[in-house]
Order: C-alpha cells, then sequence, then structure tokens
C-alpha cells in the first residue's frame, strides 16, 4: 500500500531498483544452486525458531538457523486470503504454541496451533472467529503475556480474550471500541498496558489514537488526549514501542518524517520529543515503508520504498535519535518491509518467492550482509508480506 502518489518519474527509479535487486538475487541463488550435492539443506540446531509469513491463501513457515540466521522452507499451510494487507496481518503468542492471521476476505481470525518440532499448522477448535464491525481490518497485535488480542479496523478496534490452553478467542464485551479515525495499524506496550493506532485520518492531519488496556478484562479506554497530533499531513502508517515502554515512534510515508513520543507511565498519554518530527533526507522524494526498533531498544531502523535502510541508535534516557555511522544503508535484497527476530541478532525483509536477510552489528547496530540471504521461501510468500516470529523446540 502506497500513501505518497507516485509519479513517472520515481516509479520508474523504484522499478529499476527493485529490478536491480531481483537480478542480483536470482544469480545469487543460481550460483549457490552450482556448487554440486544434493539440495537438502543441514539440519537446524537445537531452539531454532520459526519464522512464518503472510501468502496468497495460504501461511509459509520457515525455519531459522538460530547461529547463523539462515532461512529454509519448513511448511506450507492453506488458509486465510492474507495477501492483500499491508499492516501487520498475523501474530505469534509469546509461548509460541498459537499463531493468529487476520483473513482479509472472510473478516474473522483464524488461530492455529503450532508443532514447533515440524512447524505444521493445525486449526484450533471454532476457528475462524469472527470479527465484526470493523469495516476492514488492518492489524492485530498481542499483548506481551498473550491474554488478549487486538483488531484494528476502520471503524474501531475489536479486543479478544485468548484462551491460553485451546487458542480459541472469545470477543471483548464492547467491541469494537470506538476510534473514529479510522485506525489502520496497531502496537501495545511491552506490558501491555497500552494500545495505540495509527490513524489513516479523516482528512489531512495524522493522528496517533492511545487506549489504556484492562488488565483483567481487556477492555479498551481512551487515554487522556487522544487522538495525537503529529504536526504534519499524511497518515502515520507505521508505529513501534521501545522495549522499555517509555516511547513511541511512528513512520509517516507520505512527509517522509519520523515522529516520536514519551508516554507517560501512568497515563499513556503521548508527549511529542524535542526535535521531532524527524526529516529522513530532506527534499528526498521517498516513501518510508516500515519502522522498528529492536528488542534491546538499542536501535531503530526505517525502510523506505528504494530499499534503503535508515540506522538510528536510541537513546534509552530521552528517546533521541542518532543516525549510525554509514546510514543510510543499500543492501542487496531489501524489499520495503524490515522485520527483526526476537534475538534481535538478524533482518528479514520480505520479497515474494525469497526472503533478505541481514546481520545486526551487536556494537554498532550497522546491519551487514547475512551469509546465503537471500532465502528461498517458497512462491506462496506474499508482496508486501508480513512475517512473525515464534520459538523452536525446547
Amino acid at each position: 500500500m502506497r500513501l505518497l502518489p507516485e509519479g513517472d518519474v520515481m516509479m520508474d527509479r523504484r522499478v529499476r531498483t527493485r529490478s536491480v535487486s531481483i537480478l542480483v538475487g536470482l544469480i545469487g541463488l543460481t550460483m549457490a544452486g552450482c556448487g554440486g550435492g544434493g539440495s537438502s539443506s543441514p539440519p537446524s540446531p537445537p531452539n531454532s525458531p520459526l519464522l512464518y509469513g503472510t501468502g496468497f491463501n495460504q501461511i509459509v513457515g520457515l525455519r531459522q538457523n538460530a547461529s547463523t540466521g539462515a532461512l529454509t522452507p519448513a511448511t506450507t499451510t492453506p488458509g486465510p486470503n492474507t495477501g492483500l494487507a499491508a499492516t501487520a496481518t498475523l501474530a505469534a503468542d509469546p509461548s509460541g504454541k498459537f499463531l493468529f492471521v487476520y483473513d482479509t476476505d472472510g473478516g474473522a481470525i483464524d488461530v492455529f496451533s503450532i508443532n514447533a518440532a515440524t512447524s505444521a499448522l493445525t486449526p484450533v477448535s471454532g476457528s475462524p472467529f469472527p470479527a465484526g464491525g470493523l469495516g476492514g481490518a488492518g492489524g492485530l497485535v498481542l499483548g506481551s503475556s498473550g491474554k488478549f488480542l487486538y483488531v484494528a479496523g476502520v471503524f474501531g478496534i475489536d479486543a479478544f480474550a485468548v484462551n491460553g490452553t485451546s487458542g480459541a478467542l472469545t470477543l471483548v464485551p464492547g467491541s469494537p471500541f470506538a476510534d473514529n479515525n479510522a485506525p489502520l495499524g496497531v502496537v501495545a506496550v511491552p506490558s501491555g498496558k497500552f494500545v495505540y493506532t495509527t490513524d489513516v485520518g479523516n482528512g489531512q492531519s495524522a493522528t496517533i489514537s492511545g487506549f489504556s488496556a484492562n488488565s483483567a478484562s481487556g477492555a479498551l479506554t481512551p487515554v487522556p488526549g487522544s487522538p495525537f497530533s503529529t504536526l504534519t499531513n499524511g497518515s502515520p502508517f507505521y508505529l513501534t514501542t521501545h522495549s522499555t515502554g517509555q516511547f513511541l515512534y511512528a513512520g509517516i510515508p507520505s512527509s517522509n518524517l519520523v515522529a516520536a513520543w514519551r508516554i507517560d507511565s501512568a497515563t499513556g498519554s503521548l508527549s511529542l520529543l524535542p526535535g521531532f518530527p524527524l526529516v529522513l533526507i530532506p527534499g528526498n522524494n521517498t516513501s518510508i515503508s516500515n519502522l522498528l526498533a529492536d528488542p534491546s531498544g538499542r536501535f531503530l531502523y526505517v525502510s523506505d520504498d528504494l530499499g534503503e535502510i535508515f540506522g538510528f541508535t536510541i537513546n534509552g534516557s530521552s528517546g533521541a535519535l542518532t543516525a549510525m555511522p554509514g546510514s543510510p544503508f543499500s543492501p542487496f535484497f531489501i524489499f520495503d518491509r524490515l522485520f527483526v527476530d526476537p534475538s534481535g541478532r538478524y533482518l528479514y525483509s520480505p520479497a515474494g518467492p525469497f526472503l533478505g536477510g541481514l546481520r545486526i552489528d551487536p556494537k554498532t547496530g550497522v546491519p551487514m550482509p547475512l551469509s546465503g540471504s537471500p532465502f528461498e521461501a517458497g512462491a506462496g510468500l506474499s508482496v508486501p508480506a508480513t512475517l512473525a516470529f515464534a520459538p523452536g523446540p525446547p
């Protein structure tokens, strides 16, 4: 989904960038296949995490080698249509028992139990669970405890209680909770105490809506001052929270800006941080395609639709951003969206049947080439795709 109008010049530039990246990736795969030997991959070491990606009427499962970051295709599961949504459409619970997927055609949440040993998915009893009243959904997110699932749509937010044993969903009374600014993306602070939505908006004002989540029922209540202005036009399409729950960052594609707020730990209200919104590159006519903070809270990454990555170090006290040396980076085979694995060691970017991979320098945060990238992911992976990580077998 593109919120920035694309002229002929920009479109030509993007097509050429993508074409070069695809060509390089295909050449790399071809050369790798010329080395002789069988096509089977070596077994992954114990505790290898699982990775799931959205596809057209299917879910692609891969296994990560935790030592090297390499990815190996594992399973393909027929299921809901997730291929047309640009925001997060699937999420794994913290224990790795269940995968939750929004069906863009059926208006429902499909829930699967995860076989950690094989990555196979099995629908839980009662799935799919209707997500009514949303008028078309955007993102979904789980609280850190996995007790509640929140699904954002243009008419509000559905909250579901998650049965920790069966994975079944029960709609929380009061759903959908009103958000009159047409929410699309949704994130929760690590504690699950607050939930924030990125608003498509009615008009030109870009806003963030904030909600306090009841720890017992999962019900949502607007935080004081919500919705919050980003002081810019367009839509704050991408959101990420700091690992401490102190800061919220937003990428505003149509304005090429990053905004940041301090989160009041008591109320959830937002205060715009000094120096924000931050212009990525003055005069650069590109569009932000994603942003994320690494699990340690030390680094922030912003990707654009030309395959560039802007890397920042985060001041843990003030939330301020400092550009990494060499930023922006232009690695081959990075397509728009970035995802960081739970260990914070690797970045991945889906691109059709492939997944580009980068290794994060643990000291500087600079993304570096990952051996073996791009990795074959199977023809079913959609563009754009969303990825979710789940723990591997113990």
